[in-house]
């Protein structure tokens, strides 16, 4: 009985350890959230929450985005817009969830 109680504890101490994990930085990937800019080149209010679905970065300097997959017009929208015009990232992973500012955008300019 005591090797159990033993046990319970080294898997719960494991599950914290998993728990901790670096905060991705830069532009988000496909499979990411992103929320937008008041302002953007869309049109979004910035409670609207997106998936980003392509990065073409490199090649036209703009992010595919498409409605979360439980949207009703999900299947119908998509939209590329500027890394500028993203104000929040999520990545949700077995370990959990993070957010970050994708980068400072044109406001930290002034």
């Amino acid at each position: 009985m005591g090797n159990g109680a033993g046990h319970r504890a080294s898997s719960h101490q494991e599950k914290d350890k998993t728990m901790v994990f670096q905060a991705p930085h830069g532009n988000p990937e496909p499979g990411d959230y992103v929320k937008l800019r008041p302002g953007n080149s869309v049109g979004a209010t910035e409670h609207e929450t997106f998936v980003v679905v392509d990065d073409i970065a490199p090649v036209a300097g703009h992010i595919v985005l498409n409605l979360p997959p439980a949207h009703p017009d999900q299947v119908d929208w998509a939209a590329a817009v500027s890394p500028d015009d993203i104000a929040l990232c999520f990545r949700i992973t077995e370990e959990g969830q993070c957010s970050w500012t994708p980068n400072p955008g044109p406001a930290a300019d002034e």
